[in-house]
């Protein structure tokens, strides 16, 4: 597991509250890091035997960076509604 998620994922929880986002999807979804950046990524299961070999990209769901000031900011792409937005 990425340790910055485990680091920030009470934050990431009150967003996605507050932005009526399903934190359950987020939370198993694929997740890259760096140092101050977390991307959650949606993988698209093949039916191929190639897997994640048939160059099909993930798309970024969502993308949280902490600034220098150790705020953190989350950046919406166009598949954040699509996979996370709860239905009400």
């Amino acid at each position: 597991m990425c340790k910055l998620f485990e680091e920030w994922s009470e934050e990431i929880k009150e967003y996605c509250a507050k932005h009526n986002l399903n934190f359950d999807i987020l939370k198993s979804m694929l997740i890259s890091w760096n140092n101050t950046t977390v991307m959650f990524s949606y993988c698209v299961p093949s039916d191929s035997d190639d897997g994640l070999y048939d160059d099909t990209p993930s798309p970024v769901i969502l993308i949280v960076q902490k600034t220098e000031k150790g705020n953190l900011i989350f950046e919406h792409t166009e598949y954040t509604d699509l996979y996370l937005k709860k239905v009400v």
